[in-house]
């Protein structure tokens, strides 16, 4: 399930394609839009949930946003479902909305339950920035300001930073998807471990530990340290082992 529109879409189908093989995916899978935010998505639930006294399916909150995007599935069609958005925090009350992302993340743990969420830093286009040389740690990338968000501000910044530029690394091609997932997996362990290597284990990125200190970064300085969600998903689906070794293979 994704917030955003075609776009989104097919960053997530370059993703599971370069990593088909290690996947074994069969095409079965279903990639269907909710169609806005995340901030939307937790007061929908908590309204179903003070109806019913628990957090509404989420198969069946998209359903009710965009109907042809499940038309024919029933919620016994899919054992695991996997949620992305962005952190999309600016503009917003701070400490309400990190209330909120650590409510999702605490709900959306687990791929055959609630399901499996996976957030990026600030955006989506986060995913556009790898440096060829530096990764996600140069300086005009590393972070990013809330307030530089605002009013399309970080769309516009990936715009500056990528349009006829040759030095980031493009969104496509196995080798780019793997540069991308390495990138972004040596931005965490950074941030986590204060090394910018390659880790030797990837089971320490979870959903909320990174989050947890993004919010300290979030509500200390008012800023975020860029970081794609697509890499961690397929982190998560492989394990450690089998990611690693696709890497460096």
């Amino acid at each position: 399930m994704m917030e955003g529109l075609s776009p989104d879409k097919r960053l997530l189908k370059r993703f599971i394609d370069a990593f088909s093989k290690e996947m074994q995916i069969d095409g079965s899978q279903v990639i269907a839009v909710y169609g806005t935010n995340i901030y939307t998505l937790y007061s929908e639930l908590k309204s179903l949930q003070a109806e019913e006294h628990e957090f509404g399916d989420i198969v069946e909150v998209v359903r009710s946003h965009n109907p042809r995007e499940l038309e024919g599935f029933s919620r016994d069609d899919f054992s695991d479902v996997y949620l992305f958005f962005d952190l999309d925090i600016h503009g917003r009350d701070v400490k309400k909305a990190c209330s909120e992302i650590s409510a999702m993340i605490s709900w959306f743990d687990n791929e055959t339950e609630n399901g499996k969420i996976f957030v990026s830093y600030p955006m989506v286009e986060s995913v556009y920035l790898c440096d060829k040389e530096e990764l996600l740690f140069k300086s005009d990338r590393c972070f990013v300001a809330l307030s530089d968000c605002l009013n399309d501000g970080f769309k516009k910044m990936r715009n500056r930073i990528c349009h006829g530029n040759d030095t980031t690394i493009p969104v496509d091609g196995i080798e780019n998807i793997k540069a991308i997932c390495s990138a972004n997996f040596k931005k965490a362990n950074w941030l986590l471990f204060d090394d910018k290597s390659l880790p030797s284990s990837v089971e320490s990125f979870t959903q909320g530990i990174i989050w947890g200190k993004q919010e300290l970064s979030i509500i200390d300085k008012f800023q975020v340290a860029t970081l794609s969600g697509l890499p961690f998903f397929v982190g998560e689906y492989l394990g450690s082992n089998k990611m690693l070794d696709a890497l460096n293979n």
